[in-house]
C-alpha cells in the first residue's frame, strides 16, 4: 500500500504481512537532497511495544515521530517512555 503526493509520485509505500505492518519504504527531502530509506517494525505479541529500526540496523528515536519507540495502552494509545513523576533523591 503506498501514499502519493498531489502530482501522483510516491512518498510512502507500507509492507504488510499477515495484517500487520513490517516495514515502510520512504522518501524525504532533507537540506534539499532526496532521500529514501525503509524502516523495519517490531512489535511484541500484544502489538502494545513498538520499535523501529533502519536497514543499518540504527534505531529510530524521536517522540512523536512515525516508528518512534512506544508503549500503548489497550486502547492503542500511547502512554509514554517514562514516568511523569519527579524522583526525589534524600
Amino acid at each position: 500500500m503506498s501514499e502519493t503526493d498531489g502530482t501522483g509520485r510516491k512518498k510512502k509505500t507500507f509492507i504488510l504481512a499477515a495484517g500487520a505492518k513490517i516495514a515502510t519504504q520512504s522518501e524525504y527531502i532533507y537540506n534539499g537532497n532526496t532521500n529514501r530509506a525503509v524502516s523495519f517494525d517490531h512489535a511484541d505479541a500484544s502489538r502494545m511495544s513498538n520499535r523501529s529500526s533502519m536497514t543499518n540496523g540504527g534505531v529510530v528515536y524521536g517522540d512523536g515521530f512515525e516508528g518512534a519507540p512506544a508503549e500503548t495502552d489497550p486502547m492503542g494509545g500511547n502512554v509514554g517512555m517514562s514516568t511523569p513523576y519527579v524522583e526525589v533523591l534524600l
